[in-house]
């Protein structure tokens, strides 16, 4: 699996168009070896903070941790990182910029499929032209309308539209 994900890239790099924003939310030995490789890097990857801290060999438990392992030469060359944090919302990195997204506390029905509405909202809103902090709102607030569901990757309109009045986005600086 891990040299198909690899060769799917490729192909979009060098067949299809080298520019075209890829969006990959793989964990585990497949996000690795796309860290690994030096020809091509997706536009954007969504990893939680336990599975960053797992590619990485390390114990990472808070947002200020993700951040200092993010200047890992891994992860240059890509666009968008989305480090999700459970209840405590995410951690993202966008050249060298980084910002902490707070999310409200939300009743939890089933979260199956919200990190895949998260990205879908991401890509939506790239291709849209939000602003980069309407971006990460949206992104958020789809992840959170999933959730609030018991269907899989079900977002309702009206939950994401109240979710973006409550989620915060705070530029940070570098320590």
């Amino acid at each position: 699996m891990n040299k198909s994900i690899l060769e799917m890239l490729t192909y979009i790099r060098e067949q299809i168009d080298e520019n075209i924003p890829v969006f990959m939310d793989v964990s585990g030995h497949q996000l690795l070896s796309l860290l690994k490789n030096k020809d091509y890097k997706p536009s954007f990857i969504k990893p939680n903070v336990h599975e960053l801290g797992e590619i990485l060999h390390k114990e990472i438990e808070t947002k200020e941790q993700a951040q200092k392992e993010l200047a890992h030469p891994y992860f240059q060359r890509i666009d968008y990182i989305m480090i999700s944090c459970g209840d405590e919302g995410a951690l993202c990195k966008v050249g060298d910029d980084f910002y902490d997204i707070t999310i409200p506390s939300i009743d939890i029905v089933n979260t199956t499929g919200s990190g895949d509405a998260s990205v879908g909202g991401f890509a939506h809103a790239v291709e849209n032209n939000f602003s980069l902090e309407d971006t990460f709102k949206y992104s958020m607030a789809c992840g959170m309308s999933n959730a609030q569901h018991g269907e899989v990757g079900f977002i309702n309109k009206a939950d994401v539209e109240k979710f973006i009045q409550q989620i915060h986005v705070q530029k940070l600086t570098i320590a």
